[in-house]
């Protein structure tokens, strides 16, 4: 096997989470290796010049029809792998345009795939409907996100939250009484992070924040992830049994995305 195929075969099991099908290496026949090389070249020009070209709108979804229908039925291991290659490349480019601090200490301990993720969660749930095709994210939406803030705000919403909360997870849980004791901060926590999205510095250490204000505390009282995901699921859904709340489509929109984020992120 051909240097050059090597290198190929280990960016396409070692670089790609988002699906089985590249991690098994395909041999290409005798005489064809160097064919097949620029095949993967030429996939992955392409998919980023349509990435590229969408960003900006100058790409018609009917081009992009024929182009994807040439070379749909190409082998899974250029599919798969290009795809791949694209999402990783389009997680750089956000990163870089919104300019999110990544390389503070406490969050060295993060992959470049965790990271990645989290970007795909933003582009995919936070810019949908943004009037600038060329904005972060939707600034309509960062601005409604101060509406949350009742929810700590308010001291009887407050306190019925934590009630529902914890009468979903009383007997659940092994850190029931850590989270019942940190419930109030942790919630404060989350929900000062997203009202001050519409600030720059805010904006750009949206990770730094959730591993100082809430990963860490939960770290630190020893939650598994079994537990972090029980409370993030009932944290998220028992606030639409609160009556007095009213914005309960731009909470799930937030906690959507945060509560992924979170979990990506609470590992050693």
């Amino acid at each position: 096997m051909s240097r050059r195929s090597v290198t190929l075969h280990e960016c396409s099991t070692e670089g790609n989470v988002y699906g089985e099908c590249s991690s098994a290496w395909v041999k290409p026949e005798t005489g064809s290796r160097h064919i097949f090389c620029v095949h993967v070249s030429v996939v992955f020009i392409f998919l980023l010049f349509c990435l590229i070209s969408l960003l900006h709108s100058s790409f018609s979804s009917y081009a992009l029809f024929c182009s994807w229908h040439t070379f749909h039925t190409l082998p899974c291991l250029l599919i798969d792998s290009a795809m791949s290659l694209c999402r990783d490349y389009a997680a750089i480019v956000f990163f870089a345009n919104s300019r999110f601090e990544t390389g503070k200490r406490k969050l060295q301990y993060l992959s470049f795939q965790d990271f990645a993720f989290c970007a795909g969660q933003l582009i995919s749930y936070w810019t949908v409907g943004a009037v600038d095709l060329d904005a972060d994210l939707e600034k309509e939406f960062l601005h409604d996100l101060k509406d949350l803030k009742v929810l700590v705000n308010n001291k009887d919403m407050l306190d019925q939250h934590k009630s529902l909360v914890c009468a979903q997870l009383r007997g659940k849980i092994k850190v029931f009484s850590e989270m019942e004791a940190s419930f109030k901060n942790l919630s404060r926590a989350l929900v000062n992070i997203a009202s001050k999205l519409t600030h720059t510095k805010d904006f750009r250490d949206l990770f730094i924040d959730l591993v100082e204000k809430f990963i860490e505390p939960c770290r630190s009282d020893k939650w598994t992830i079994g537990d972090l995901r029980l409370f993030l699921k009932h944290y998220s859904s028992s606030v639409h049994t609160l009556e007095a709340f009213r914005h309960q489509v731009i909470w799930d929109r937030y906690m959507g995305v945060i509560k992924s984020c979170i979990l990506k992120m609470y590992h050693d």
